[in-house]
Order: C-alpha cells, then sequence, then structure tokens
C-alpha cells in the first residue's frame, strides 16, 4: 500500500514541487541581500517557505493514508502555481536589479515550479480520487 502511495502521480507532484522549492531555497538564501520592496521580499518569502510545509502536509496525508480532499489539493495547487509564477517574476526582476546569477537560477526554477502547481491542479482537478 506504501508503494503504491508513493507511486501515485499525485505523491510525485508534491515530491517534485517539494523539490523544486528546495532548490530555489538554496539558491537564494545565502545570496540574497533583498530588495528595496518590502512586498517582494514578503512575497517571496511566503510562496518559498509556506509551500514547504503546505506540501509536507499533503504528502503525509498521502503516506497515512489518510483522506485529503480534492478540492483543497486543487485549491492549494492552483494558488500555488499562482504565487510561484509572480515569485519568479520578482526573482528575476531583482536579478536585473543585483545581478546576482543565483537570483536568475533561483526564478527560473520558481517558474518550472509554478508550472508543475498548474499542472498538479489540473491532476487534482480531473483525475484525483479521494
Amino acid at each position: 500500500m506504501l508503494m503504491e502511495t508513493i507511486k501515485s502521480p499525485a505523491f510525485a507532484f508534491k515530491a517534485g514541487e517539494l523539490a523544486l522549492t528546495f532548490i530555489s531555497i538554496v539558491l537564494v538564501i545565502g545570496q540574497y541581500f533583498g530588495s528595496h520592496s518590502v512586498f517582494r521580499n514578503q512575497i517571496i518569502d511566503l510562496t518559498l517557505f509556506s509551500y514547504v510545509f503546505l506540501n509536507i502536509l499533503i504528502m503525509a496525508g498521502l503516506l497515512l493514508n489518510e483522506p485529503v480532499s480534492r478540492r483543497f489539493t486543487f485549491l492549494i495547487s492552483a494558488i500555488g502555481g499562482l504565487f510561484y509564477l509572480v515569485t519568479s517574476y520578482f526573482l528575476v526582476a531583482e536579478w536585473m536589479e543585483f545581478s546576482q546569477s543565483q537570483l536568475l537560477a533561483s526564478g527560473v526554477i520558481a517558474f518550472i515550479n509554478g508550472i508543475v502547481f498548474i499542472a498538479d491542479s489540473y491532476y487534482a482537478f480531473v483525475y484525483f480520487e479521494e
């Protein structure tokens, strides 16, 4: 039963999103000095760090064989896709201002993660079984 859960598309999406988020955090955490915009910093930090916890909670629910609501998963993934696309824009804007290659790399990874979150929300809406 555990192996079936780990091999499921829902778990694979969450594991991939979590891995991309960790990569993005590692690229930003030691190099980023913050912008002149507090709003940008808050959106970047909120997105990167809150979705670590949300994905871990959803993955734990899947692993424990607890029912995870299809609507909840869809909502979290759709909002995550939006937040990651905005975060990627902000990171690229920060790169243009500070010229740190890690910001550009993190922005590209955040963009890819946004696309993965959107695909996850589509999967949750169409195929996810409660």
